[in-house]
């Protein structure tokens, strides 16, 4: 696809931080391969379930955010069968098919990508951000 994979990442729904030892063997082998290791960019906005669970008000919640580099990765996602079976112990295949969809409510809509550009949100790659403190899962 002509695509340069550069990070590695392993979401919470896939089991990163419910399997002993899988946090720091991505470690591992993030700095064995070369790869960017996405926990050093964790830091997601306080209260981000929150903020996004209200749609009609996730603009000016973001708006109210502190000044600072805030990590989210979006999933993009339709609310199927098929994604309603990947669940697991700590959340539901019904909450994580309900998430993802609503993720991609949020950053499909072209009236709220532009008031976030507005308000000086910008997506980045990692590799263009400045790494913070690697946070570290249980």
């Amino acid at each position: 696809m002509g695509k340069e994979i550069n990070f590695i990442a392993c979401n919470d729904d896939l089991g990163s931080s419910f399997i002993a030892g899988m946090d720091k063997a991505m470690a591992e082998y993030a700095k064995k391969k070369g790869l960017i290791d996405h926990m050093y960019f964790y830091n997601l906005p306080q209260g981000l379930s929150a903020i996004c669970a209200d749609f009609p008000q996730v603009l000016e919640k973001l708006k109210a955010l502190p000044a600072g580099l805030y990590f989210t990765v979006i999933h993009p996602s339709c609310e199927t069968e098929e994604r309603r079976k990947t669940g697991n112990a700590h959340y539901s295949g019904e909450e994580i098919a309900k998430s993802r969809a609503y993720e991609t409510q949020i950053f499909s809509d072209i009236t709220t990508m532009k008031k976030l550009k507005e308000f000086g949100y910008q997506g980045i790659r990692y590799d263009e951000a400045v790494p913070q403190t690697r946070k570290s899962l249980p």
